[in-house]
């Protein structure tokens, strides 16, 4: 069956400046990843800009994703069970107001903010190839 969530947060920061901030509160019914995963890491440098940066909720680090194989970037969340996802938030700075929203129905999943056209998101089962039963944006 799935557990039906009604928030994921993702908090990533692809290519901007230094962010300084405080801890985001937790938000209802929020679901949280067991693990995430990049592309590659801008500068090898795992401390200062690794992945675990991206959904540690607070506004002074991030996450600084850079092209790794096949000159892709990627971030990638995954759960200890199925969830069905309806919203994403991806911060980029470190005022909480400054954020992209994609909000996802069981068909598609729309962006509202400055950089949707900068990324895309893809929902899929761990068990399908991503493009089998995924909801793209």
């Amino acid at each position: 069956t799935i557990n039906m969530k009604t928030m994921i947060i993702i908090f990533t920061t692809l290519l901007w400046s230094p962010l300084r901030g405080a801890l985001l509160p937790e938000v209802d019914g929020e679901i949280k990843p067991t693990s995430v995963s990049q592309s590659a890491t801008a500068s090898n440098d795992e401390t200062k800009y690794g992945v675990d940066n991206a959904i540690d909720r607070d506004l002074s680090t991030y996450a600084w994703i850079v092209q790794g194989s096949y000159d892709k970037s990627w971030f990638k969340a995954s759960f200890y069970q199925e969830h069905c996802i309806e919203q994403v938030l991806h911060y980029y700075d470190s005022k909480p107001q400054n954020k992209d929203t994609l909000t996802c129905s069981k068909d598609s999943c729309t962006c509202e903010g400055v950089h949707c056209n900068s990324y895309s998101l893809t929902v899929y089962h761990e068990n399908t190839y991503p493009g089998d039963y995924a909801l793209r944006v």
